[in-house]
């Protein structure tokens, strides 16, 4: 008689039973491998759509982060939602802003010259009314002054 039972099927031919059993333990053990590959890969997917600002359990953005197939990357992940319109684009950058400001205020007074020349005469006048006189020959407008 042989050593396995009926229910658990003849072993295969030239495999002995340990070899059977080895074999198993060993599938089993590349099955928990490629579960947990495939757990981490999901996590580092997760992990882009949060570094791109989308919360992947939001309603809205499931289908978005779910159909996504581009570059997992935070820079390409954004650009595509902003363009799908699941987010906005970033405000400028206020000091970015600020520094235009600047520097098209310095090339305006730069080429004009008529603003610093119009601060010398009014640093030049003697009196109010020589002062209000100066502004409205040069069209500037005076709030909060009464005559």
């Amino acid at each position: 008689m042989s050593d396995f039972a009926p229910d658990q099927g003849a072993p295969e031919e030239g495999r002995t039973e340990a070899e059977l059993r080895l074999a198993r333990k060993r599938i089993k053990e590349l099955e928990a491998l490629e579960a947990e590959a495939q757990r981490a890969k999901d996590l580092e997917r997760r992990l882009a759509f949060m570094e791109a600002g989308i919360n992947p359990s939001d309603a809205k953005a499931k289908y978005f982060v779910k159909g996504y197939e581009g570059e997992l990357t935070a820079e390409a992940i954004r650009a595509e939602a902003e363009v799908a319109g699941l987010i906005a684009p970033p405000p400028p950058d206020p000091t970015a802003q600020a520094m235009a400001r600047v520097g098209a205020a310095g090339a305006g007074a730069a080429a004009g010259g008529s603003d610093a020349a119009l601060i010398n005469e009014i640093q030049n006048t003697d009196s109010e009314a020589e002062l209000m006189a100066l502004l409205a020959r040069h069209g500037k407008p005076v709030g909060g002054i009464q005559e």
